[in-house]
């Protein structure tokens, strides 16, 4: 709790943490991930004090280890800090990030048009996550009404694990509005991860779905880009201090009217730069039900490639493996 964590917040007056835990933040790691103007608006103080609190929470976490400040001079390891990787279920798609799988302290996003893939891999990602360790958990935050649990239990079961516990493991959440998306985002998961530290990935499916509902026309453009910039850096905040996997999902652009902007970022991930730059993997799915394609269009570490997979009661799994699974 924030009261047990204060060694470096002595300067901050009770009431000031008082109406922090009313707000929701319960934590110095709840407290890091926010914004300073966040803060400021949440506590009614100036920018600058808020500016000070923030900054010490960060170096707060840096003490703990939590966040590296170290050198790149100080890696034994070439891997670099400590991480964990989800397996896809396909090898040939896990070999897009270097043969290991999906990264914890990272965002994956999967783009695509319709029947790419995209929630099934979502749904099997819940699963293979619980193979690596029995007790590690999932929350998915569906925002296009496509989760299913029997999905969950039908790809636990093929995979060997027990479908009961299997979603027992899965926290699913179905914001109706961004407002809410954005609540669940800022309090109920931030409280969520602090009380467990079992849960390691997070999806959300999709992140563009309720702000392409909500702010449509290129008018309310300016919003939607400022809105999805805030969600998606406390986003890169969450999965480093918290030690998750972030998995994002995104919708494409389509032209329904000919119009040549349309035409031009076809088959480009809904969203722009804002997308593009806080998201630390991006693959482009494609394809049909029986033949899937994925291909890496961004990473800071892996090269452009495409590889193929299929789905069947497994989820996501080798096409090579089609006939013998």
């Amino acid at each position: 709790m924030l009261d047990l964590q204060l060694n470096s917040f002595r300067k901050i007056e009770p009431e000031l943490i008082r109406r922090l835990k009313l707000a929701g933040i319960h934590s110095i790691d709840n407290l890091a991930i926010r914004s300073p103007v966040d803060i400021a608006k949440l506590l009614d103080i100036d920018i600058d004090e808020s500016v000070s609190i923030c900054n010490r929470a960060a170096i707060e976490l840096e003490e703990r280890g939590i966040i590296s400040r170290s050198s790149l001079m100080e890696y034994t390891d070439l891997s670099g800090p400590n991480k964990l990787y989800i397996k896809t279920g396909s090898q040939e798609l896990d070999e897009l990030f270097g043969g290991k799988g999906i990264e914890t302290k990272a965002i994956t996003q999967f783009y695509g048009r319709s029947a790419t893939g995209k929630t099934q891999l979502c749904h099997t990602l819940c699963v293979t996550v619980q193979q690596l360790q029995a007790n590690y958990k999932s929350i998915y935050i569906d925002t296009e009404g496509t989760f299913r649990t029997e999905r969950i239990a039908e790809i636990a079961k093929a995979r060997g694990l027990d479908p009961g516990m299997a979603l027992q493991n899965v926290r699913c959440i179905q914001p109706v509005n961004s407002a809410r998306f954005e609540s669940i985002l800022q309090q109920d998961l931030s409280m969520q991860l602090n009380q467990e530290n079992d849960i390691k990935l997070i999806v959300i499916d999709s992140i563009i779905n309720l702000y392409r509902a909500e702010y449509s026309g290129r008018g309310m453009l300016s919003q939607r880009q400022s809105r999805l910039s805030k969600i998606m850096h406390l986003l890169q905040n969450i999965s480093r201090v918290y030690d998750v996997a972030v998995v994002i999902t995104n919708q494409i652009h389509t032209s329904v009217d000919g119009n040549s902007y349309c035409l031009a970022n076809a088959d480009r991930p809904m969203g722009g730069n804002v997308m593009t730059h806080t998201s630390t993997f991006i693959v482009r799915l494609n394809g049909n039900s029986s033949y899937l394609m994925a291909e890496m269009k961004g990473s800071p570490c892996y090269p452009e490639g495409v590889k193929c997979f299929g789905i069947n009661e497994k989820g996501i799994h080798d096409i090579s493996h089609i006939h013998t699974d």
